[in-house]
């Protein structure tokens, strides 16, 4: 059912939780994991992609000790559960790129972690997860 999986991580435990999910429905289905960082905070958009191996994460721009012990967590996930995965770096607005992307790379389904945002901050702020599910053009599941 699902071929292309792209997993999001902010750093976050629920972000790691969503990888979890998201390398057993890909081991289920015999899917590849593509497993995207966003930096919101470049200036320029350009798309850089690596081949993550475990503990080589130094050549990503702006990733933080969080993210890239996630991230480490995540392709061992991977290798363990025998599933192929790739990495892709970008900047901008998370929301938006994480749609893009997925439209780009032919995904069938996101799977994000929810950061449980307050109903004020979602208000004042809106959430990735929320853009995401109203204009992903595939499927998203979004792990608490």
């Amino acid at each position: 059912m699902f071929n292309t999986i792209v997993i999001c991580s902010d750093g976050s435990a629920n972000a790691l939780t969503a990888a979890q999910t998201a390398v057993g429905i890909a081991r289920e289905n015999n899917a590849c994991v593509l497993l995207l960082s966003v930096d919101p905070h470049a200036v320029q958009t350009f798309t850089v992609p690596w081949q993550l191996e475990a503990g080589v994460t130094d050549g990503v721009p702006h990733i933080n000790e969080q993210q890239k012990a996630n991230f480490e967590a995540t392709v061992r996930l991977c290798q363990n559960a025998g599933v192929h995965y790739r990495f892709r770096h970008e900047t901008g607005q998370p929301a938006d790129q994480i749609v893009r992307v997925a439209e780009e790379e032919g995904a069938d389904l996101i799977v994000l972690g929810s950061r449980g945002l307050n109903a004020w901050k979602s208000l004042l702020l809106g959430s990735v997860s929320g853009h995401v599910v109203h204009h992903a053009h595939c499927s998203v599941l979004i792990v608490r």
